[in-house]
């Protein structure tokens, strides 16, 4: 053993061992508090028989307990309608476009070419979709609500769309939203 798995295996008997007799499914909801959201729990090690978190459950993550409660069930998005937004700029994050868009054949809208697309547009095409997957520069500020995605700039908007703008975004029809950009899945834990 090393210190990777004694640490693993200690967190699993302070994190999951005290609960281990109510978990009954096959599926686990983590809703991590604190400094707790630096734990990847997919690899805490059970140590009686040395299998992993992971292994065990489909492992999930929420923010909070209502935000939980408030998710609807959808359905699956195999026939859905895909847009698939990339910065030119980004040769992995075109890649990754196409690549996505081919998983729906004549049911996607890809913009991978220059000029990147306008912030304005993004805006109006995102509720016409059922996936949107946006693989552009990203980044992470010290107010969370002005992080923001870049895009193309034009018109009314600076090309900066902010988390706060994201809010009003009209997302009714989506099932699937994927910001794949430096620094969209960090955050500062208070």
């Amino acid at each position: 053993r090393n210190a990777l798995e004694d640490t693993a295996q200690e967190l699993f008997l302070f994190l999951v061992q005290p609960v281990k007799q109510w978990l009954k499914a096959d599926r686990l909801v983590i809703i991590p508090h604190g400094d707790l959201h630096q734990i990847p729990f997919q690899v805490l090690q059970d140590p009686s028989d040395s299998r992993f978190l992971g292994e065990r459950y489909a492992l999930s993550y929420a923010p909070s307990a209502t935000v939980l409660l408030g998710l609807k069930k959808t359905a699956g998005i195999a026939d859905g309608r895909l847009l698939a937004i990339a910065d030119p700029g980004i040769e992995a994050a075109r890649d990754e476009a196409e690549a996505i868009a081919k998983l729906y054949p004549e049911r996607a809208k890809i913009v991978v070419k220059e000029p990147l697309a306008k912030e304005t547009e993004v805006k109006a095409w995102v509720g016409g979709y059922d996936i949107v997957h946006l693989s552009v520069h990203g980044k992470f500020g010290t107010e969370p609500l002005l992080s923001y995605i870049q895009l193309g700039g034009g018109g009314q908007d600076d090309g900066q769309l902010t988390a706060a703008e994201m809010f009003g975004l009209s997302l009714d029809q989506a099932r699937l939203v994927v910001l794949s950009a430096c620094e969209t899945g960090k955050a500062e834990v208070t």
